[in-house]
């Protein structure tokens, strides 16, 4: 079989392209992550008032009362919310 000669001005111009798609892919990918991690880190740091962490704690006691949750759930989650406040 015969193949024919490939023109080296193409190959060079699909190795460009090639280059500049991976990069553009990679800048993408960079700057996707980053604006994720920060809209993570965003609603980590919102924080509720004590009014409503204090309701909160009311709610876990009614669930603790009701036997919904364990006494040890109701500590756990009540340390959690008093270290907030």
């Amino acid at each position: 079989m015969i193949y024919p000669k490939k023109n080296p001005k193409k190959l060079l111009i699909n190795e460009k392209i090639s280059n500049k798609r991976h990069k553009i892919s990679s800048k993408i990918k960079t700057t996707a992550k980053s604006k994720i991690q920060k809209t993570v880190n965003a609603g980590k740091n919102l924080k509720m008032s004590k009014k409503e962490n204090l309701e909160l704690l009311e709610n876990l006691a009614k669930l603790k009362d009701a036997k919904i949750i364990t006494v040890k759930e109701f500590q756990e989650k009540k340390k959690k919310i008093l270290s907030k406040i």
